[in-house]
């Protein structure tokens, strides 16, 4: 049974605020991580309630949100019952969770729930959860610095971000030398946003026909975000053009599958235009552990 009055520690997204928030570093940072989670995993089955957070924990230790009551576990299943019937073209949809800021202890709710990918943004994150998040496919869904390679090669099931040809180099050189094939999705800006990365549409297929003769690199698929926009047929203009290349590429190589596009605003307008994967984050785990500017610090990485 919950402890009244016990309160849960802070969550671990404080320890991951951008340096300009004053982000620990180094052997500081992963001590304090860690010390963050043993806390967090000590008292956060017993807490009643978090201010700062807004969330609370159930008698059956489920974490919930101020989302109607509803838990991690109970937004899962109603998502993945949403997505059973496919797409708008009788496909098969994969459900990534998206976890940035999210806790192992989340994360792993939502894998007993029922999610079989999740995917995260951060290299730092994606390393601190590794080993402790277990049974679901890893994704990687965020921009990729050329520095930060080494750390995915061999723990990745499909790096969603190849947005530029010397990451696509990189890749291959490492996961060659690795003896290692490593899965990608080739990034594209489909609304030409300033501030979002990735190839233009013109320039799509070229680069996934580069990287496809590469060693080392399958790809996969494409990746997209929709700019935010209350035009619907825009939208829906630019979710057709992002499977019209899906398709001319499918059409001649069997190892494309995937077409990631759709977040929690416009997931379902995405599953109707033809996308086959979505990354949902807010929509299954509640609102972020993070607050203001810290929150849309990095628009070109919001993949949720």
């Amino acid at each position: 049974m919950p402890i009244p009055g016990i309160r849960c520690p802070a969550p671990l997204a404080a320890y991951d605020a951008p340096p300009c928030h004053g982000r620990p570093r180094g052997a500081s940072y992963a001590k304090q991580f860690k010390a963050a989670r043993r806390a967090e995993s000590a008292l956060r089955p017993h807490c009643m309630s978090c201010k700062e957070t807004g969330d609370f924990v159930d008698s059956a230790g489920r974490s919930r949100y101020n989302m109607g009551g509803m838990s991690i576990s109970e937004n899962v299943q109603t998502y993945l019952e949403k997505v059973r019937a496919g797409n708008g073209l009788g496909e098969k949809v994969t459900l990534v969770a998206a976890t940035k800021t999210r806790t192992p202890a989340e994360i792993n709710e939502a894998i007993e729930a029922g999610i079989t990918d999740i995917g995260e943004n951060k290299v730092q994150e994606f390393r601190d959860k590794y080993d402790l998040v277990h049974g679901a496919n890893r994704h990687f869904i965020g921009h990729l610095q050329i520095n930060k390679v080494k750390y995915l090669i061999g723990k990745t099931y499909l790096i969603h971000s190849l947005d530029r040809d010397e990451l696509a180099d990189e890749l291959a050189k490492r996961s060659e030398r690795a003896g290692i094939v490593t899965d990608v999705l080739i990034e594209v800006n489909i609304g030409s946003e300033l501030s979002k990365s990735g190839y233009s549409l013109s320039e799509a297929f070229a680069a996934y026909e580069r990287a496809k003769a590469m060693p080392g690199l399958r790809v996969r698929g494409f990746m997209a975000m929709l700019p935010l926009s209350d035009d619907r047929e825009k939208l829906e203009a630019l979710a057709r053009q992002m499977r019209a290349l899906y398709d001319r590429a499918r059409a001649q190589d069997g190892n494309i599958c995937h077409l990631s596009m759709g977040m929690s605003g416009d997931w379902e307008l995405c599953l109707a235009c033809g996308a086959n994967m979505i990354r949902l984050g807010t929509a299954l785990f509640g609102p972020r552990h993070i607050a203001g500017a810290q929150a849309d610090a990095d628009p070109a990485s919001i993949t949720e």
